[in-house]
């Protein structure tokens, strides 16, 4: 009877290991989620680093220049200009723009006109022009901003050499980067104001 009993007991549990082939392959899984994690983190990075790095050449691609062109003759006739011309790779937007001389500031065809006529009194032919600025000044354009021309008379060339003149422009690209330009330094701004 007791070989019956025995033949009717349920078999031995196995002792149960510690992972079994479907743990293992859920552990698999996670590891390599992280490590997949990890990648696109890393290529994240990679990414961002690039479209900085294509943001600046972009910026780069239409950077202006603005480089001031001054010409001085003292023959027969005094006949002195100065003009700006974009030097860069793109067009350059004039915001600002002021013209001094002696310490004052200029803004008018008149006001420098009257100036002028009253600092060289001996010239009869006396030719001045003011533009302006403003506008866009495309690449490898000029444009005159001031222009003397009169007679040469005595002492005419020493009053004109004692002049001071100084000139201030805040200029900007199309991504509305921006430059301070005057007789002394050129520097980027945050805006144009002068």
């Amino acid at each position: 009877m007791q070989e019956k009993e025995s033949k009717n007991e349920p078999p031995p549990i196995k002792s149960k290991t510690w992972f079994d082939r479907s743990d293992l392959l859920s552990i698999l899984a996670i590891v390599l989620s992280a490590i997949a994690l990890c990648v696109s983190v890393y290529e994240t990075g990679i990414l961002k680093e690039q479209s900085t790095m294509m943001q600046v050449q972009q910026k780069a691609s239409v950077w202006p220049y603005l480089e001031i062109v001054g010409s001085y003759q003292y023959n027969d006739r005094i006949d002195i200009s100065f003009a700006f011309k974009n030097k860069g790779v793109g067009p350059a937007q004039i915001r600002k723009f002021q013209l001094t001389i002696d310490d004052k500031v200029f803004t008018d065809y008149d006001d420098l006109g009257a100036y002028f006529r009253k600092k060289l009194p001996g010239t009869n032919d006396l030719s001045i022009s003011l533009s302006s600025l403003g506008g866009v000044l495309a690449t490898d354009e000029q444009i005159q901003v001031f222009h003397l021309n009169m007679e040469n008379y005595p002492d005419a060339i020493e009053i004109v050499r004692s002049l001071e003149f100084n000139y201030e422009i805040c200029y900007c690209s199309i991504y509305n980067d921006c430059w301070y330009l005057n007789n002394e330094l050129e520097q980027p701004v945050a805006g144009c104001q002068l």
